[in-house]
């Protein structure tokens, strides 16, 4: 299945279907860049550096400026515009100027504007260079991945979080005018994330069919009432209905099999959620002394966030809008909510989740719970009951109190929804699971993933980082 032919963003704007008054997403802002890459303005491709600085600069534009300075990129005619203010047109031949590469001490010299990306929790994390980043961790006990020194990192990654981030938000297309967006977005996420946190090893889970069916048993709208799944705005338009859902599925499993020829473990379990699997992974043995850095944007994971004398274990690596992330230490959520890990599914209980249609007390939140219940920020274990007994303490003092106890059943139903403590993991899915970490093929076939992409209509893009850590994790098995 292919389009009859490319879309490009010129294409939209002419057709009236994108309003020169919003703003571009910074994933819009990256595809114009990759179809700038491949349009043969330079003289060879941009470094990632230029290009995260560029999309940056995009996204601060609006969108009539941004697409008359696409227009000038794509004709390499920048220094000769007419259309363009002086600034931003010094800023941009400054910017995207074609430099012989760096040495190394030259590059230690660059200004930190040049690698920084958006951190929320306060410390900003430069990418650019890896050698920053590690001197980093040595030298700033704030860092949001501190370590201790030789201390090992596992990436594990919510596969089908991920994959639909990507999949409704890149609208790449193939250079046959097929949507890849999910497929060729994960692996650049994947990428990204990487040089970002440095792993020495990477789990993908994925759901596995009918994940969700012991939880409907338990709640039967669970996960009820969602907007179906859709293709980016830019290029669902070109497509069926039918054709969208097949070509969901094949970028689905295209990237399965990307990762299958890489050196990346990929566990799937059939009636497992990836949460419950991702839950067992953090807790195994073997990775007791690892920091483990789980990604994914459910907030269910704030559980498992973890920290021993003062050093992280466990923390979630939560991708955000327009490019930003946001890494959740323990340190951040007893400041931002008052709320311990270990006691955080607690509140999440009282609270509800209405991304899985599961409702809440009303009137109940996690400021509110914590408010309310103090004991919630301490490092002890508290269990749902111990809930329901402060609330009988204080039955007919705040109508908070009263509330919780009438909707019991909703509260301890949301618990054992929500609950990560005890995965739901079948017992006969435990070795599988520990076979898919332990008895992996560890080997890279570069020339296998470069055919792939070549096939799949991927065009330029550089790979270089994702290419070499595949080699690192080979050599080191």
């Amino acid at each position: 299945m292919s389009l009859q032919h490319r879309i490009t963003p010129k294409d939209l704007i002419d057709q009236g279907k994108v309003e020169l008054t919003e703003q571009f997403s910074l994933l819009e802002h990256c595809a114009l860049i990759e179809e700038m890459k491949t349009s043969g303005s330079f003289k060879k491709a941009l470094s990632i550096e230029k290009i995260e600085n560029l999309a940056s600069y995009f996204k601060a534009l609006p969108k009539e400026a941004a697409m008359k300075l696409w227009y000038s990129l794509q004709h390499g005619d920048i220094k000769n515009s007419t259309n363009l203010h002086p600034f931003i047109k010094d800023n941009l031949v400054e910017m995207l100027s074609v430099e012989e590469e760096k040495e190394e001490e030259e590059l230690e010299q660059l200004p930190s504007s040049a690698f920084e990306i958006p951190v929320t929790c306060g410390a900003t994390a430069e990418v650019g260079n890896p050698k920053h980043f590690a001197s980093m961790v040595r030298s700033c006990e704030s860092l949001p991945t501190r370590k201790e020194p030789g201390m090992k990192k596992l990436l594990i990654v919510d596969g089908l979080n991920i994959y639909m981030r990507n999949y409704t938000a890149n609208p790449s297309v193939s250079e046959n005018g097929d949507p890849i967006g999910g497929c060729k977005g994960f692996l650049a996420s994947l990428q990204k994330i990487a040089r970002f946190t440095e792993p020495d090893k990477i789990v993908v889970v994925w759901d596995g069919e009918g994940g969700s069916v012991r939880k409907r048993k338990l709640v039967k709208s669970y996960k009820g009432g969602r907007k179906p799944v859709r293709l980016n705005r830019l290029v669902r338009d070109q497509l069926t209905e039918e054709q969208q859902m097949v070509n969901r599925s094949w970028q689905y499993e295209r990237t399965i099999d990307y990762l299958n020829s890489m050196p990346i473990h990929q566990i799937r379990i059939d009636g497992c959620e990836a949460d419950d699997v991702i839950s067992h992974i953090n807790r195994m043995p073997q990775f007791e002394d690892w920091l483990k850095v789980i990604v994914s944007t459910d907030k269910d994971f704030y559980q498992c966030v973890e920290e021993d004398g003062g050093l992280n274990k466990t923390i979630v690596y939560r991708p955000r809008e327009k490019g930003k992330i946001e890494l959740v230490r323990q340190k951040d959520l007893l400041e931002n909510f008052g709320i311990h890990p270990i006691n955080f599914v607690l509140a999440r209980a009282l609270e509800g989740d209405k991304s899985d249609n599961l409702p809440g007390v009303p009137g109940v939140g996690i400021k509110s719970a914590a408010k309310r219940f103090p004991f919630l920020a301490e490092g002890k274990e508290y269990m749902i009951q111990d809930i329901f007994e402060e609330c009988e303490k204080n039955l007919g003092k705040i109508k908070m109190y009263d509330k919780i106890l009438e909707e019991r059943v909703l509260v301890l139903t949301n618990y054992n929804m929500m609950q990560l403590s005890s995965p739901n993991i079948p017992a006969q899915a435990t070795p599988v699971i520990r076979a898919a970490i332990e008895e992996m093929d560890m080997s890279f076939n570069k020339t296998d993933v470069v055919t792939m992409m070549i096939k799949d209509g991927f065009g330029a893009g550089n790979w270089d980082f994702l290419y070499s850590l595949m080699k690192r994790f080979s050599v080191e098995d």
